[in-house]
């Protein structure tokens, strides 16, 4: 995730084990915990936003979240996912562990096979998919393919004069608070709060 830090974009890390040999799904990727990244992290936060608006309301649910002792870093993700989700408003009871629908394939054709598992009938590609899917696979199967074109909503962010995007949700919940941030996901009235 990328922070604001000395009002640039820095990017933040969950260190991993790499003591394994061949190539591991993303559910058996285990979070290092030899060094006290944690403390660092909560640190750095402290730091960098300790003066916005909203950390005395947001920082406690955010320490949860990073103090989460979840030994697998797929589990690590979805619980700070839902957790944020769920303070905000967005509705987590159709999120869904790719690893529990009991589907095979490669690349697109996984991709694919996803899709058609959970009902859907199209796809949200990221912008830079086109590098490596194959959008025909998915018109052969009648999945259309949406490429996001997402333009983030300027919020106030505390000491900058313009706006600094493809930040953290962190840094939105930091500087808008809760509420406000939910409006934000849902596209609604915008940020300030």
């Amino acid at each position: 995730m990328q922070l604001a830090v000395n009002g640039a974009p820095h990017w933040v890390t969950v260190p991993v084990s790499r003591a394994f040999e061949g190539v591991r799904r993303i559910d058996e990727i285990r979070i290092d915990d030899s060094t006290p990244w944690r403390r660092k992290l909560l640190q750095l936060l402290r730091s960098s936003y300790g003066r916005a608006g909203h950390f005395p309301e947001v920082f406690p649910v955010v320490e949860s979240c990073v103090m989460d002792g979840a030994p697998l870093l797929a589990d690590y993700n979805l619980g700070a996912i839902t957790a944020i989700a769920a303070r905000i408003g967005v509705p987590t009871a159709h999120c869904v562990r790719s690893s529990t629908l009991g589907v095979e394939g490669a690349k697109t054709d996984l991709l694919v096979s996803l899709v058609r598992r959970v009902g859907g009938t199209a796809y949200l590609a990221g912008g830079g998919a086109g590098g490596y899917q194959d959008d025909g696979c998915f018109q052969a199967a009648g999945i259309d393919v949406q490429y996001q074109d997402y333009t983030p909503a300027p919020y106030p962010q505390r000491g900058r004069d313009t706006f600094l995007p493809g930040l953290s949700v962190l840094d939105a919940l930091f500087h808008c608070g809760f509420a406000a941030t939910g409006r934000l996901a849902r596209g609604v009235d915008g940020g300030a709060g």
